[in-house]
């Protein structure tokens, strides 16, 4: 089992990562990015980066000579996975306790793995309510309900 989480993990990374091939960084041969690219490729703010970086959900970036924050390939998809996150709902206070699990090791896996079990289970949910709206939305027979509103 943990085999195939090692597995589903790593190809959401690759996933993740492969979506941002379509990015001016895939050109890049250094391997290294400063945070403008950075951003520019995720479509967070230099801020946003540096608030994850400062309140755990990115490690500490390292940094050039002239102390610059290098980002590297690894550092791109984590940060693609958390904008996954959130898309999907994960709140920040859940997402740094994902970090901080990521961090330990393998051995949080099942851990890792619920969490993420649990969000899909609300992001489905989600959905459903979504699709109940759009039901109405949808409805021709209900011209009636629109005029009210």
């Amino acid at each position: 089992m943990l085999r195939l989480v090692r597995l589903y993990l790593r190809s959401s990374l690759c996933i993740i990562r492969i979506g941002l091939q379509n990015t001016d960084l895939s050109s890049m041969s250094s391997g290294e990015f400063n945070i403008q690219q950075v951003a520019e490729a995720t479509g967070l703010s230099a801020h946003t980066l540096r608030y994850y970086e400062r309140i755990g959900l990115i490690h500490p970036i390292d940094r050039g000579e002239n102390t610059h924050r290098r980002y590297s390939q690894d550092d791109i998809g984590w940060i693609g996975f958390l904008i996954k996150l959130r898309a999907t709902g994960m709140p920040i206070h859940q997402m740094q306790a994902y970090a901080e699990l990521q961090r330990q090791g393998d051995v949080t896996l099942p851990e890792r793995v619920e969490m993420l079990r649990d969000l899909q289970q609300q992001a489905e949910a989600h959905i459903e309510m979504l699709e109940e709206h759009l039901k109405l939305i949808r409805t021709p027979s209900t011209p009636s309900i629109f005029s009210r509103w």
